[in-house]
């Protein structure tokens, strides 16, 4: 072939590529819009594949991303399509680079049968052996229903659109993205395509390239203040993660110092101020990706320990060992602060030494205790009850005399005792010590998290 039929040759083929909808999509994520495609001639037997991979900079950072296309024969899954998205997985692996993947098809060719199963199949070992290892994103822009919904689900993070349909058994109604959002499976709900493109390159600066790099620095911003979270992160720096998902407690990404970190924090106003299992849930899956990405944690604890449930006996003690679980394995460095309550299952979970914090500290103001106070007089103070003591003066006696942070700094159970103001200087101080932090663990394939 000459090279005037070469040329021929190459501008048919090109022509032939549309895939319009996935190329705009990926548009959308990469800087200025520039990206490079990889495999773009592969086929399914004559038609184009379905689905568009490429690579490009997000960020300054080098990035790996698929995007299907519903435009192509309904985006459906079959061996052509799985082959160019291994060769993502394989490239995100070897290079050490993050991977986002856009959901967007109707399923599998039927006419491949059980061998389209077995193209999702190898796609979630795929993405199973590099979790821990890149950071994942899942974008679900349309229907993602069934075996595609368990591979956008093994996503470190996953984001929905309007329009997502995420779910292998359906919900009732059609309001898919909300349920997503709601039982924690979906990490953001967004409008659109640009916004959910736009909440990845943000969740991307948060994130380093790989679990051996380092973290991405920022400049650092002195903190607001209001509430405890802006009280100890750099200004607008809090990018919460899975809000409409147990929501007693808040977890996100921030900034201290310029340094990312991750944000667990109870949030007193909810359930009485008690955190409950969903709440447990978001926090251990969060700990974990953290953990996995040597990204510190900060924990903020106002909580009066852990909501009970009559009609789900036991799950109160499952949340507890859960998210202890999870903060006990996690090696990265962990950095708490009681700015409230940290009583009974709130103590256990984010306080003592079960987590293994590297620092506690406590505001001055703030109470540690086995018990709510309420229920700690009725049970020792019975008979200055009886004597009729009142009981609001015998509480406010047991908080200050067995509650005080200033008893559990006497005891070595917290570092330090710190006013509020002070919180940030701290925290500060406590991670850049921790930026060196080397910890040895026992030689076992991982920990048994109670699920």
């Amino acid at each position: 072939m000459n090279n005037i039929e070469s040329q021929k040759r190459y501008d048919t083929e090109v022509s032939n590529l549309s895939n319009l909808n996935a190329k705009k999509r990926l548009a959308m994520l990469f800087d200025n819009g520039t990206f490079t495609e990889i495999d773009r001639f592969l086929k399914n037997n004559a038609s184009q594949c379905e689905v568009v991979t490429a690579y490009g900079e997000v960020n300054g950072v080098l990035v790996y991303a698929y995007a299907q296309s519903i435009d192509v024969n309904k985006g459906a899954m079959g061996k052509a399509q799985a082959a160019k998205i291994a060769h993502v997985y394989e490239l995100a692996t070897k290079t050490g680079a993050p991977v986002v993947a856009v959901f967007d098809s109707f399923g599998a060719h039927v006419d491949e049968g059980l061998e389209a199963l077995e193209a999702y199949g190898s796609l979630i070992k795929a993405a199973g052996n590099i979790s821990g290892v890149v950071p994942q994103i899942a974008v679900v822009a349309g229907p993602c229903i069934g075996s595609a919904a368990v591979l956008a689900a093994l996503s470190d993070f996953v984001v929905v659109t309007e329009d997502a349909e995420l779910y292998i058994t359906e919900p009732a109604g059609n309001n898919y993205a909300d349920v997503a959002a709601q039982n924690g499976t979906a990490t953001l709900k967004v409008k659109d395509d640009a916004e959910a493109l736009a909440k990845v390159a943000e969740l991307l600066g948060y994130l380093p390239s790989n679990n051996l790099s380092e973290p991405i620095y920022a400049e650092a911003i002195a903190a607001a203040g209001g509430n405890a979270i802006n009280s100890v992160v750099d200004a607008e720096s809090f990018f919460e993660l899975s809000a409409d998902n147990g929501q007693c407690i808040k977890v996100g990404f921030a900034r201290v110092g310029g340094a990312p970190v991750g944000v667990v924090a109870t949030d007193i106003s909810v359930n009485d101020g008690y955190f409950c299992e969903d709440g447990a849930k978001k926090a251990a899956k969060f700990v974990r990706v953290c953990d996995a990405f040597s990204i510190p944690v900060v924990t903020l604890v106002d909580s009066n320990g852990i909501k009970t449930d009559a009609e789900c006996a036991g799950a109160d003690v499952k949340a507890v060992a859960m998210l202890t679980s999870a903060y006990s394995e996690a090696t990265t460095a962990k950095v708490t602060v009681v700015t409230g309550n940290a009583i009974a299952g709130a103590y256990i979970s984010f306080v003592s030494s079960a987590g293994a914090p590297d620092f506690v500290f406590a505001w001055a103001n703030s109470t540690l205790g086995a018990l709510e106070p309420m229920t700690a007089v009725q049970l020792l103070y019975k008979e200055r009850l009886a004597n009729g003591e009142d009981r609001k003066a015998l509480e406010a006696e047991y908080k200050n005399e067995k509650c005080s942070p200033f008893c559990a700094a006497e005891k070595g159970l917290i570092t330090d005792v710190i006013m509020p103001e002070d919180t940030n200087e701290k925290i500060v101080s406590a991670l850049d010590v921790l930026s060196s932090k080397r910890v040895s663990t026992l030689s076992k394939k991982h920990t048994n998290i109670p699920l």
